[in-house]
């Protein structure tokens, strides 16, 4: 049984072994170049991807500062546009400040003179009210004043005088006496 035994073992396990074996090597004969072929690709693939990332993230990078710079230079120009909006707020305030100023002086002067107008106006028509009632005072003294007689003797000698003048011989306004 020995024989039968070890014949056996050898037909059971060193066969397939063998067969195995050799199945691998023609296999790894035969795959060889392919799989060799396969990793050279799929590495130069991967570097080739790791490259791509690298200078994907170079230009990300680059990227990033310029905007970084951009965001430090928007706040310095944000900065510069709030200091050049104040300056325009206050040239503005005084040019409008002076504008009222020059609109107010402007509207004194018309003001002045409206009522320096207003003044002369009320002036003459006192002067005139003034002297109608000096008239009209100094009528009345008279009349009360002047006896009849008297005024009789005035409108004579007025009506001699008018006649005078009418002939030509005195000149155009007659005097009193």
């Amino acid at each position: 049984m020995s024989e039968g035994h070890s014949i056996h073992i050898f037909s059971q396990i060193v066969f397939p072994l063998v067969n195995f074996f050799i199945f691998i090597g023609i296999l790894f004969y035969v795959l060889k170049k392919p799989f060799k072929s396969f990793l050279k690709e799929r590495s130069l693939h991967v570097e080739k991807s790791i490259q791509d990332a690298q200078s994907s993230f170079g230009s990300v990078q680059e990227q990033h500062e310029k905007i970084k710079q951009k965001l430090e230079h928007f706040e310095e120009e944000k900065k510069h546009m709030l200091q050049t909006a104040e300056k325009d707020i206050m040239q503005l305030k005084k040019k409008t400040e002076t504008a009222m100023e020059q609109l107010v002086e402007t509207m004194k002067q018309e003001h002045e003179q409206r009522l320096g107008e207003e003044v002369r106006k009320a002036a003459e028509a006192l002067r005139k009210a003034a002297t109608k009632k000096i008239i009209e005072r100094s009528q009345a003294l008279i009349q009360k004043n002047l006896k009849l007689k008297e005024q009789e003797q005035l409108v004579e000698e007025y009506l001699e005088r008018g006649r005078q003048w009418q002939s030509g011989s005195q000149s155009a306004t007659p005097e009193r006496s």
